[in-house]
């Protein structure tokens, strides 16, 4: 935090509630307007791609890949809109968030292609109600019939569309946001490294030029 502090960078941090959370609630609130705002999040958490859209896209540091909307129809063969719904059906072993056993990306093709038309939003509800038509024709139906509340609980605990925050913490995040920029301070900044026996690069100067356009515009 010191170190960012020397940064032209605007810091957000509110107590009691995740980053997921906040980055979603300003994609989706403060910065939703396509027109004026163009969004880039940076984050390796793949649960971020259902906040695709024209207006944000997502920067995988590991993959090195920019995700916007065409990018995610490529890899996933299906939506943005939709990528909530393949995720609560297919689960999250790094958030101990179980899928149906059995189903994949092959298998929900299979059974319900309508999930990868590309302008049909699809719910985990319309999944339910499709599965409980087609009962019994299949395992895939009758696995999710049977576990139909643990992938309505995936989805409430997956989804970034509506964040449950409060509007005291919703304010908080606006007044942080709207707070004046740190300027760039170059010395204080490698005095930092030098007291902390730190190397960040080879070249700290050539780094620390790059961040002369977010001063620029501040």
């Amino acid at each position: 935090m010191d170190y960012l502090h020397e940064l032209p960078v605007t810091l957000i941090s509110v107590d009691n509630i995740e980053a997921d959370d906040t980055i979603a609630y300003m994609c989706r609130s403060i910065f939703n307007d396509t027109n004026r705002y163009n969004v880039t999040v940076m984050s390796s958490d793949r649960d971020f791609l259902q906040l695709v859209n024209d207006g944000c896209n997502v920067w995988s540091p590991t993959k090195k890949i920019l995700y916007d909307t065409d990018k995610v129809f490529t890899e996933y063969e299906l939506s943005p809109e939709n990528y909530l719904t393949y995720r609560a059906l297919t689960g999250d072993k790094s958030d101990n968030i179980p899928g149906i056993k059995g189903i994949g990306l092959k298998t929900l093709q299979k059974r319900f292609p309508v999930l990868f038309e590309q302008d049909k939003r699809v719910t985990v509800e319309d999944i339910i109600n499709i599965s409980s038509e087609k009962e019994s024709t299949s395992n895939t139906y009758n696995s999710i019939n049977a576990n139909r509340e643990q992938l309505r609980l995936n989805e409430q605990l997956m989804q970034l569309h509506n964040v449950d925050i409060s509007e005291f913490t919703k304010n908080k995040i606006s007044v942080q946001m709207n707070n004046e920029r740190n300027h760039l301070s170059k010395s204080n900044f490698i005095r930092m490294l030098a007291e902390d026996r730190m190397t960040l690069v080879k070249d700290i100067i050539g780094w620390l030029n790059n961040f002369n356009y977010l001063e620029s515009h501040n």
